[in-house]
């Protein structure tokens, strides 16, 4: 399994890399949303159960947050693509699912943070484009384009490949481990409720986080009081 895993975590990597294109290089609609990806790796792999269900989830889960000014958002695509590819791979039920849900997110945020970084390191050539301008200076931006996005994806086919294979062990480690334990299923409208969240907080109005927040405490003392 371990040369074959690894042949596959790059091939998902190539295909990651390229995605995350479509959020500088060139943006064909709504190719980079969570539902569409979602849509295409089901055509492509007919895991239709775990596609549409995380589609939606992810949709969802990040619609309030969005790219505005020199804001990053949470990396939808890569907590998206590293469950897709991973429930592919292993179709994890239950509580192995649920771990690996709560695993990935944090990854969207550290997508951001490496936007965030790649952002930065470009600043040089910022610089050197407005001293070309302000000298008069002849220069070529083609380049220094191709070298910012060369560099982005070497940095994302990176980070997945690497993060594909740790998250793919840590599971079956964990599936290992709770073997037995069926009493656990997953549950789609749940999982779609959590991530409702995103979008009662997109709508921007002040009701809706009361009712939020009392929906939230009136479950918890619900359940506080079930046996």
């Amino acid at each position: 399994m371990g040369l074959d895993i690894v042949l596959k975590a790059t091939i998902y990597g190539l295909f990651f890399s390229g995605l995350c294109l479509t959020r500088f290089f060139v943006t064909p609609g709504l190719v980079d949303r969570p539902i569409t990806i979602s849509l295409f790796f089901g055509l492509i792999t007919n895991s239709w159960e775990y596609s549409l269900g995380l589609g939606i989830f992810f949709e969802l889960f990040w619609l309030d947050l969005f790219p505005a000014g020199t804001f990053i958002p949470p990396h939808r695509i890569f907590p998206l693509f590293l469950n897709l590819t991973i429930c592919h791979e292993l179709k994890p039920s239950g509580v192995d699912f649920y771990i690996l849900l709560l695993l990935t997110l944090p990854f969207a945020f550290i997508g951001s943070y490496l936007e965030r970084v790649h952002r930065i390191f470009q600043n040089k050539d910022y610089e050197n484009i407005i001293h070309c301008i302000n000298t008069n200076e002849r220069y070529s931006l083609s380049p220094k384009i191709l070298r910012s996005l060369f560099q982005l994806f070497s940095m994302n086919m990176a980070i997945f490949w690497s993060s594909f294979l740790v998250l793919f062990y840590i599971l079956i480690s964990i599936g290992d481990r709770l073997k037995g334990n069926s009493s656990i299923h997953i549950s789609w409208p749940f999982i779609w409720a959590i991530s409702l969240i995103g979008g009662v907080l997109s709508l921007r109005v002040k009701k809706n986080y009361i009712i939020l927040i009392t929906g939230f405490i009136g479950m918890a003392v619900v359940l506080l009081f079930i046996k």
